[in-house]
């Protein structure tokens, strides 16, 4: 699940939010707040989900060191 479902989730919720704040911003006739901080924050998801994405894979044959790695990074 996690190898094909994790990245997906980034699928799904990055338009969602560019939608949402186009039409918040359309509608409202303003500026988005915080618009530069919204574009810093949905460019490290995908590093963040890939730091994250590791420690859910104990089946797919990391060495010994590798899981003792993310197994204590958890």
């Amino acid at each position: 699940f996690w190898f094909l479902g994790h990245p997906k989730v980034y699928m799904i919720i990055f338009p969602a939010f560019g939608i949402i704040s186009q039409m918040v911003s359309t509608f409202s006739h303003s500026p988005v707040f915080g618009y530069m901080e919204m574009v810093y924050a949905m460019k490290e998801m995908p590093t963040l989900g890939f730091m994250v994405w590791p420690p859910h894979s104990f089946t797919v044959g990391f060495t010994k060191n590798t899981a003792m790695f993310f197994s204590t990074s958890t």
